[in-house]
């Protein structure tokens, strides 16, 4: 993920096992081709490319499957780990409730008089990261940077009904909802008893036990009503996880 305003050989990195990798050592990507490691925070790093990391990315890259995924990425992933809304190079993965769409549907959804509006959303690592604390109050919530044009933030505004799609927009948007911030990094953790200020919809996927994405969405729904959608989704053999199915919660 490339940092807003660095410059494009330095990128932050997820290093594993990163006990074995020190501060000032030089990683070996190929023939001409290395990354010195700047700073190392646990697992995160702060690299140096001696290329363009873009050049890394398009030559040596892979599509990021989440870890959940026990295979190697393939050429299909290229097409379907993508959202039809995917404009800028930032996301660290895909935002999944997105995978729905396509854009016959987007079309018919217009048709229909649905406003679609679109905003800049980079999905962060700590969209993965499962709750260990004891207390969810504790858990800490990586941010996520996201833009809303100012067209968009006045339309949100006006509107009576905003469905998000996806929990990482959800936050984005209940993020200025409470900040009135357009652009930024999105830290807003929600869990049961968060008083949501702008979203009145959600698409969503069904998410792992001690996830965030979870709590939020049993925050907006209500835990009884999604526990009972989840046994549901269970006795019907719905997919789960970010090749799964959604729901759309009103």
């Amino acid at each position: 993920m490339v940092e807003e305003g660095e410059h494009e050989r330095e990128w932050q990195a997820l290093i594993a096992p990163a006990r074995r990798v020190t501060t000032g050592a030089r990683i070996t990507i190929d023939t001409g081709i290395h990354a010195t490691v700047r700073d190392k925070k646990g697992s995160r790093c702060t690299i140096v490319f001696n290329v363009p990391g873009d050049t890394v990315i398009e030559r040596h890259g892979s599509v990021p499957l989440p870890h959940y995924i026990k295979r190697a990425a393939d050429k299909t992933d290229i097409r379907h780990y993508q959202t039809v809304f995917a404009k800028k190079r930032g996301s660290v993965a895909a935002p999944t409730a997105g995978l729905h769409f396509t854009k016959d549907i987007l079309k018919d959804l217009t048709a229909r008089g649905v406003l679609i509006e679109e905003i800049t959303l980079h999905i962060g690592p700590g969209t993965f990261k499962p709750i260990r604390t004891d207390e969810i109050e504790d858990h800490t919530m990586d941010p996520e940077y996201y833009e809303i044009p100012d067209e968009v933030a006045r339309r949100i505004q006006t509107s009576e009904r905003i469905t998000a799609v996806g929990t990482s927009v959800c936050r984005a948007l209940e993020t200025y909802g409470s900040t009135g911030q357009r652009s930024g990094n999105a830290d807003l953790f929600i869990y049961p008893g968060h008083s949501f200020k702008t979203i009145t919809r959600l698409v969503t996927n069904f998410h792992l036990p001690r996830s965030t994405p979870l709590l939020l969405t049993s925050a907006f729904a209500g835990k009884d009503l999604i526990f009972k959608a989840y046994r549901e989704a269970i006795r019907r053999e719905y997919r789960f996880l970010s090749y799964g199915d959604a729901m759309l919660v009103m």
